[in-house]
């Protein structure tokens, strides 16, 4: 659809087998944000108090050169306090406040905006509910086995809080209304993608058939018979199950 090509209520997720245990896999989330990203990241060294960084070659390939450039820093010593003084999509220069800090190395992550997508549509009008997912299955394998919470984000940030001999208890009054507001998808309470009006196949345009490619069809086929990859529907559905 459009600009997407993975436009869901889902996260974006990979899935790699756990090096050590055999009946485990481990999930990884991509970042989101309000933007579409580019970024580049690497290990430099101040000769002099200065570092002139070369960024990553394809990064001007991609990256808007004229906004939305941000730059991280992260000294490997301590005492070195650092800044950039010049920043574009194929290089940086970072000084140090010393003025000749000399063999200082450090960690440099630069974000940029893609080109071409500044203007991406963040907030638009609804065609489809978009509720978060049910995380029954989460809930269930938790329940089937408790050790595997101990990696999730809420534990992980929990314990540091608990590493920090922060005292106060937490409140998630705000992050509970929050996830009210946008509803977690309820199988039994929300309506099926299944009862969404959908146009006739013959009504539908094919993507451009490429050559060495399976005909557009097919694959149009085989992506209905793989079922969608979240649980989405027409808003109007449930007004007409209202009615």
């Amino acid at each position: 659809r459009g600009s997407y090509k993975i436009l869901g209520s889902g996260s974006v997720d990979f899935v790699q087998n756990h090096p050590y245990n055999g009946d485990e896999v481990i999930v990884y989330a991509a970042p989101e944000g309000d933007e579409v990203a580019t970024y580049t990241r690497g290990t430099a060294r101040l000769v002099e108090g200065e570092a002139i960084v070369s960024l990553g070659e394809t990064f001007k390939w991609v990256t808007n050169p004229d906004i939305g450039l941000t730059a991280h820093l992260t000294p490997r010593s301590r005492g070195t306090v650092l800044f950039v003084e010049s920043l574009t999509t194929e290089a940086m220069t970072v000084r140090s406040l010393e003025g000749f800090a000399d063999d200082v190395v450090f960690d440099y992550l630069v974000y940029g905006l893609r080109i071409g997508f500044e203007e991406a549509t963040v907030v638009q009008k609804k065609e489809l509910e978009a509720h978060i997912p049910s995380m029954e299955d989460h809930r269930a394998a938790y329940a089937a086995h408790p050790y595997l919470r101990q990696y999730n984000a809420l534990e992980r940030y929990t314990a540091m809080r608990g590493a920090l001999e922060v005292q106060s208890p937490l409140d998630f009054s705000a992050s509970h209304a929050l996830k009210n507001a946008v509803q977690e998808y309820d199988p039994i309470g929300h309506p099926s993608i299944m009862d969404a009006p959908r146009a006739p196949d013959s009504d539908r345009e094919p993507p451009p058939h490429i050559d060495g490619e399976r005909p557009a069809r097919d694959v149009m086929e085989a992506e209905e018979m793989s079922g969608p990859p979240t649980r989405l529907y027409r808003a109007e559905s449930r007004e007409r199950d209202e009615s």
